[in-house]
């Protein structure tokens, strides 16, 4: 009976720790709402953060759209048991004659789905994660693109325990996102997004090579 309640104690302090590292800053890169990619470019990238690491490939599938599939690792807790996650993502340019200034506004809309899985040896945490958004770019200089969107995002998260079972949250946000790409060379652009009040609302770090 001890050994049980150790047990539950223990789950609950799992589940304490895997819903709140579950809203916390672990960002991640949603991109230029409206993507230097024409038809049949593509290219491949990786986005770092201080729990996450993104692998993604991008495909021109039109002039004005373009796909994103994903793969990552996420370590909730430093040292501790890390998850996959699973991703797709699309971004498609709206055609605008829009200036900010001296500087013309390309607008975009985007969406992406996320899913990922924790397993503990004690409990798991799964969640889906939807982002919508619409929002444009702007090149102040040459090869510099700035960049934000205003994004809905629907969150649901389920955590397993034994003696506990099953609970789960379910969250809706609205928010931005904010970044900033520099491309180095014609083929190669690195950058920085953040997502104010957003689930994931920390600070990403990307690369990418195009061809």
């Amino acid at each position: 009976m001890k050994r049980s309640a150790h047990l539950a104690a223990a789950g609950a302090l799992l589940l304490a720790v895997l819903f709140t590292w579950a809203g916390a800053a672990q960002a991640f890169v949603l991109g230029n709402p409206s993507p230097d990619f024409k038809k049949g470019n593509a290219g491949v990238g990786l986005s770092l953060s201080d729990f996450r690491e993104t692998l993604f490939f991008d495909y021109g599938i039109s002039d004005a759209g373009t796909l994103q599939v994903l793969a990552g690792n996420l370590t909730p807790v430093k040292g501790g048991p890390s998850g996959t996650e699973l991703g797709v993502g699309y971004r498609h340019k709206i055609p605008s004659s829009i200036k900010v200034g001296n500087f013309p506004l390309n607008l975009g809309v985007m969406g992406a789905y996320r899913t990922a899985s924790i397993n503990t040896g004690i409990g798991s945490l799964k969640y889906n994660l939807v982002d919508i958004g619409v929002g444009g770019a702007i090149t102040p200089t040459q090869n510099l693109n700035t960049y934000a969107a205003a994004v809905y995002e629907r969150y649901s998260a389920d955590v397993v325990l034994p003696f506990v079972g099953k609970v789960s949250d379910t969250k809706s946000n609205l928010g931005f996102l904010a970044g900033v790409e520099y491309w180095l060379a014609p083929s190669f652009v690195a950058g920085l997004e953040l997502h104010p009040s957003l689930q994931d609302d920390g600070v990403a770090i990307f690369g990418e090579f195009k061809f």
